[in-house]
């Protein structure tokens, strides 16, 4: 009879692992386990708690863009759209100092590079470094008193797909106010 408990005893803790085992590697095999970030897209998206500002807007190469800021819960956001869809961030840490940010987005497709960013409000100019050697200086554009963070923006396309070096602010006087280095 004892041996009969025992097989008893040992099918059950079996199916109980065998149970367990099931409960936990279905959903994982379906990548479906709770708490998972791609669940919830709230985890990991800025959500917005202010309104859209356009900082600028134009054509290139005769495909429309514009250039537009917001506030979200992950702090300022800068945003490129253009016909081939937005790219941009959040977060950015660009307060009245010395200091440059910088994105780059390229549309391999159609061979051209866009490459803008923050500045700090007393920049006036940035001169973007490319790999290539080439130099670009593009004058800076006024942020808006709506978005209640003292910036300033650039924004320049460029034909081909030539990576970016540095980007560096400068002030009215010429003086350099920053460097950010890419590569």
């Amino acid at each position: 009879m004892r041996s009969f408990a025992l097989s008893k005893t040992k099918l059950l803790v079996l199916a109980s692992i065998a149970a367990l085992t099931l409960t936990i590697a279905i959903p994982f095999a379906i990548g479906a386990m709770p708490g998972d970030p791609e669940d919830d897209p709230a985890l990991y998206e800025p959500k917005q708690i202010g309104p859209t500002v356009a900082v600028a807007a134009g054509t290139s190469a005769g495909e429309p863009w514009a250039l537009q800021v917001y506030p979200s819960d992950r702090g300022l956001c800068l945003e490129l759209l253009s016909s081939r869809g937005s790219s941009g961030g959040c977060g950015l840490d660009v307060p009245n100092i010395n200091r440059v940010g910088v994105f780059v987005q390229t549309d391999y497709e159609k061979g051209r590079t866009w490459i803008y960013g923050p500045t700090s409000q007393s920049a006036r100019n940035v001169k973007i470094t490319l790999s290539t050697g080439r130099v670009l200086k593009v004058e800076t554009v006024a942020g808006s008193t709506a978005i209640e963070t003292p910036l300033n923006f650039f924004i320049v396309s460029t034909n081909g797909t030539p990576e970016v070096d540095s980007v560096t602010a400068i002030d009215l006087s010429g003086q350099v106010l920053g460097v950010r280095s890419v590569n």
